[in-house]
């Protein structure tokens, strides 16, 4: 006979690090099969890509900004001197970090979440609310896309220099369709798992539900 030799659980550091391995795809998609599966893994792949550029993006912006906005504040104070294009530029700056900063944490769930209510409901209807939600947040994301858009096409904008930065205004027009855009990828990523998700509720048992309210 085989010597008895005690199975440990994995401790609770190792699955987190395993967890953190496993790409983003497959908490969105859980194992499936078919060609259905596969384009939502490579549009989830689609999106890793564009939320990553965002990230980085609003990243480079903040720290730029900080860094000018620090400069400026000592050479203003000390030495009586300053640049007459760095307020304007941080301001454009953060127009942009707040549109592609709201895409990413969207994407993540670090937006502002009511859940007192819904949090007291079934698993059924909390993905439900979810899923109306959702789609709320995608037409509004791309009526808005497509407006930001149209202004950034306007030739009254396109022909409006910056004094200060000698550059066309449309360029900070250009940050409300692109990170609008972002949340409506993003938008559609969620919309698309909470449907899985509402599937797999509704083959369930019935008494799953219970229990998980």
């Amino acid at each position: 006979a085989q010597p008895y030799r005690p199975i440990s659980a994995p401790s609770p550091d190792r699955e987190r690090a395993e967890t953190l391995k496993e790409p983003l795809i497959e908490s969105v998609f859980p194992e499936s099969t078919g060609g259905t599966f596969k384009k939502m893994k490579a549009y989830s792949r689609i999106c890793d890509v564009v939320f990553n550029i965002v990230k980085w993006i609003v990243a480079i912006a903040m720290m730029f900004m900080v860094i000018l906005t620090f400069v400026e504040v000592i050479r203003r104070y000390f030495f009586h001197q300053n640049w007459v294009w760095s307020e304007i530029l941080v301001r454009y700056l953060i127009v942009w970090c707040t549109f592609l900063g709201g895409a990413a944490a969207y994407r993540v769930g670090a937006l502002t979440n009511f859940d007192l209510v819904t949090q007291k409901l079934g698993k059924k209807t909390q993905l439900v609310l979810e899923l109306v939600c959702t789609v709320i947040i995608l037409l509004l994301s791309v009526w808005l896309t497509k407006l930001g858009a149209d202004s950034f096409l306007r030739p009254s904008i396109a022909n409006q220099i910056s004094v200060e930065l000698h550059i066309s205004v449309k360029w900070i027009y250009l940050g409300i369709p692109v990170g609008l855009g972002a949340m409506a990828l993003f938008a559609i990523e969620k919309l698309l798992k909470v449907i899985r998700e509402l599937k797999a509720v509704g083959s369930a048992a019935p008494g799953k539900e219970v229990e998980q309210a």
